[in-house]
């Protein structure tokens, strides 16, 4: 049997045309309505911009330039390239190709102010430090007024690059690469933070975990550093002559640092494990190796107990105390290779100095051989300068 198409009354044919119709008006009347309320929107950020650029420029210590409206999305709207300047207290910048912001309106009412949730994209960070050794030095409120009611819920849609300068003894900056978020609640002048460092692709993986928080008002923090397979070869500007052509460093770090401060004094516990160590000064220079060093942390000191390394057919060991001062304690023990003109007699050093502007400081070295003794002062850097005093024992002077 022939199948015929079933034919639709009138009466149906103009239920669906109707219908059909009001599907796209109320298509249309949508269209219309969202590209009213993206320039709704758009109009809203272009007057509240300012106030927002001087209250989050104001708590961050540096001024903010928010970049220009881009548009409505689902997901939020979305602002173009934005950037913080050099504060008046560090030379610090940071950079991101696009900012996406969502109001939290639960949390808005909660607080009575202003959530916003900001989503970075393409973030950079340039981090200088300044003669205290700072990086980033937060803001405060002018006198008499009292921080926004404005909690800023920070996330890193992509990880960031950034690039860390004058933390070691080189002119060589550090960089790594930053995933994770940042809570900010302006009006508590507070700070959670939760951050994985990682070095460069290609660097061999591993990572530092940062979380912690603080009150920036009181100089009052508490946080946690994690090392998982760390590698040390981006840290080599920490090193004395790190910036030498042809230099390498390597091995890789692991375990947990806590760190406590409070009116600017530092506290610490716990410890990390510095494993399979090759520092080389350059290319083609002995090596100096260690297989494993145990640093651990005691309220203001980071301590090394005594550990074997060899440098060549040399062989030791090193005992070390650092400061929150920088002020450095160092015990080693040298003994030299079979048939060496020094002898069998191992020779110890005792330091006392400190760290200062890439310089070690040399306030008091003690060495002795045998009967042999030595007392210099002076400074170790890109250049050795030192004055000694010797006293010689013949009997420690090969025949």
């Amino acid at each position: 049997m022939r199948w015929k198409p079933d034919r639709w009354s009138l009466p149906t044919r103009r239920r669906v045309g109707k219908g059909l119709l009001a599907v796209g008006l109320v298509g249309a009347g949508l269209g219309v309505g969202v590209f009213w309320f993206d320039r709704i929107v758009g109009g809203v950020y272009g007057r509240v911009r300012p106030t927002l650029e001087r209250q989050i420029g104001t708590a961050l210590g540096r001024p903010l330039a928010l970049g220009p409206y881009r548009g409505l999305s689902a997901d939020g709207f979305w602002i173009g390239p934005s950037r913080f300047l050099a504060g008046r207290e560090d030379a610090s910048t940071a950079m991101v190709e696009a900012v996406r912001l969502r109001i939290d309106l639960l949390g808005s009412l909660g607080l009575r102010g202003l959530v916003l949730d900001v989503g970075l994209q393409g973030a950079r960070a340039d981090l200088r430090r300044n003669a205290r050794g700072q990086f980033w030095v937060l803001g405060a409120a002018p006198p008499g007024r009292e921080p926004p009611r404005l909690d800023l819920r920070l996330g890193l849609l992509q990880p960031g690059a950034v690039r860390v300068w004058g933390a070691g003894a080189t002119a060589r900056p550090i960089d790594l690469t930053l995933s994770g978020q940042v809570a900010l609640r302006l009006h508590r002048r507070e700070i959670d933070l939760g951050l994985r460092l990682a070095p460069p692709a290609g660097s061999g993986g591993g990572s530092l975990l940062v979380d912690g928080g603080g009150q920036w008002q009181k100089q009052q923090w508490l946080g946690r550093l994690t090392a998982r397979r760390f590698p040390l070869a981006p840290l080599r500007s920490l090193f004395p002559s790190g910036d030498r052509a042809g230099g390498g460093l390597a091995g890789e770090a692991n375990g947990r640092l806590g760190l406590k401060i409070n009116d600017g004094q530092a506290r610490c516990d716990g410890g990390l494990e510095l494993r399979g160590l090759r520092w080389q000064l350059q290319k083609g220079s002995v090596p100096l190796t260690a297989e494993r060093l145990p640093l651990s942390c005691r309220e203001r000191a980071l301590i090394l107990p005594a550990s074997p390394w060899r440098y060549g057919p040399w062989v030791g060991r090193l005992t070390a105390r650092a400061e929150a001062d920088r002020r450095l304690d160092l015990q080693l023990v040298v003994q030299p290779p079979p048939r060496h003109p020094l002898g069998r007699n191992p020779l110890k050093a005792d330091l006392k100095g400190r760290w200062e502007a890439g310089l070690l400081r040399i306030a008091r070295l003690d060495g002795r051989l045998g009967a042999s003794t030595v007392r210099a002062s002076g400074s170790v850097g890109r250049t050795l300068a030192l004055d000694a005093r010797w006293r010689l024992d013949p009997d420690d002077v090969p025949a």
